[in-house]
């Protein structure tokens, strides 16, 4: 199991969760946190900033496809820190239930 594979099995446990009736969770949204190093292409392109943020966003796009428009998702990055030949980020998604689940279980 790959790690991106990891983060889509943490959000089918998560996305089960924030989607309970309000009768039976009180839980009102869920978090993914990750970090990524990534190290620079032997031949210097691309940089692992580059692979970095390419990653970060495939793996927001895998997550948004898994969650097939049942729960609202965003995703909150810190700065990609570069020191010498490599480059690392910590990433959260927050998972929260669609608005009209979120709106009706408010009332």
């Amino acid at each position: 199991m790959t790690n991106a594979n990891r983060i889509l099995a943490d959000v089918r446990r998560i996305e089960k969760v924030v989607l309970r009736k309000r009768s039976n969770s009180t839980i009102d949204f869920g978090l993914v946190v990750y970090y990524i190093s990534l190290k620079d292409a032997e031949s210097g392109s691309p940089s692992a900033k580059q692979k970095i943020e390419k990653r970060i966003k495939n793996i927001f796009d895998d997550v948004f496809t898994e969650l097939n428009g049942k729960c609202r998702l965003a995703q909150e990055t810190s700065k990609i820190h570069i020191d010498q030949d490599s480059a690392w980020a910590a990433v959260v998604l927050i998972i929260r239930p669609p608005r009209e689940v979120q709106a009706l279980s408010d009332e």
